[in-house]
């Protein structure tokens, strides 16, 4: 219980830093692909304008929904709710929920970028509707990584205790 209450508490200090991070990431992104996006500083949540391609501005609010970084807190509790009991290097599973928030992030960059795309080329209406799915896209990296990690945590687990038998 204390693991899981000191993990929130870092996962909310950590997310807070992480939105106006994400926020330039994703400005300086669709900058690259010539999508006229500007940030505006000191705003909570953060704030992206958008000029759409038929002259209507939008503007995208990063709050934690929105964002994709909820997935990450709820990937780190779940993480250490269910995987640190487990017999296995304490080293591997510390590895294994920072590459799994390291994905959880590159995703969430990925994932927005492409909701502010489609509003781009498509309109206001398809910003909303990727706002509405994005929570069950977000399984698309939590799901594997789980696993991954899981059966990394397992079979190091397993040879440990091979090891000691023998």
């Amino acid at each position: 219980m204390v693991g899981l209450g000191a993990s929130s508490i870092f996962c909310y200090f950590l997310l807070q830093s992480l939105r106006p991070f994400l926020a330039e990431c994703t400005t300086q992104l669709l900058k690259l692909g010539q999508v006229a996006v500007t940030e505006r500083a000191g705003t909570d949540p953060p704030l992206l304008f958008l000029t759409l391609a038929d002259g209507s501005n939008v503007n995208f609010a990063l709050t934690w929904q929105s964002s994709g970084l909820l997935s990450i807190v709820i990937f780190c509790l779940l993480f250490v709710t269910f995987a640190f009991p487990l017999k296995g290097s304490l080293l591997r599973k510390i590895a294994f929920l920072e590459f799994g928030s390291f994905v959880g992030l590159l995703w969430c960059v990925v994932r927005l970028s492409f909701s502010i795309l489609l509003a781009y080329n498509f309109g206001e209406k398809t910003a909303i509707l990727t706002g509405l799915v994005s929570p069950f896209v977000d399984f698309l990296w939590v799901v594997p990584i789980w696993a991954l990690g899981l059966s990394a945590i397992i079979s190091s687990g397993k040879q440990e205790t091979t090891l000691r038998e023998e």
